[in-house]
């Protein structure tokens, strides 16, 4: 049969048998990566570092970096309107501590588990993201998407902030 690859943090590996999974190639990240998703021929990784990075795999031996995205964490109101200014132009550097992103559709969202944000993109074009929008929850860890609904989840993670939360997209 055909192999088939996937990205399991910054490693590319071979599945093709699963009982014996070969590594195929390794991009490392500044920061801790901590959750992947796929959309087109684009992988995005998060990163403990406050970082999305973008990696270009039409060659899944081969994955060449084309982006990095800083995702910014705030607690503050007082930093909104500069805070979004670098988000709306995709400003290379971040402080958060991204621990997940996904892809619905042409929808990309990533979170901060730091103050906890969620960052919604515009991925019709998979390398070019743009900017759509940020929400507040506390302590966000995981964030799946519901296009069907138009609801996107986030996950909270910590003591009574643990929970469920929702925003319409």
């Amino acid at each position: 049969g055909v192999g088939s690859l996937t990205l399991c943090d910054d490693d590319v590996v071979d599945v093709s048998n699963p009982d014996a999974p070969q590594a195929v190639t390794s991009r490392t990240v500044s920061g801790q990566a901590w959750d992947v998703a796929v959309k087109d021929n684009i992988v995005y990784v998060a990163s403990f570092g406050g970082e999305l990075y973008l990696f270009n795999i039409s060659n899944p031996a081969d994955p060449k970096l084309v982006k990095t995205i800083g995702l910014l964490a705030w607690s503050n109101a007082g930093y909104d309107a500069r805070n979004l200014a670098r988000l709306n132009n995709l400003y290379p550097s971040g402080n958060a501590i991204a621990t997940g992103v996904s892809v619905a559709g042409n929808n990309l969202f990533a979170v901060d588990w730091r103050y906890g944000r969620l960052y919604y993109y515009d991925v019709t074009n998979a390398a070019q993201p743009v900017f759509k929008g940020t929400h507040y929850a506390p302590f966000l860890l995981k964030v799946e998407a519901d296009p069907e609904r138009d609801v996107v989840y986030m996950l909270g993670a910590y003591g009574r902030f643990s929970g469920i939360y929702s925003v319409p997209i």
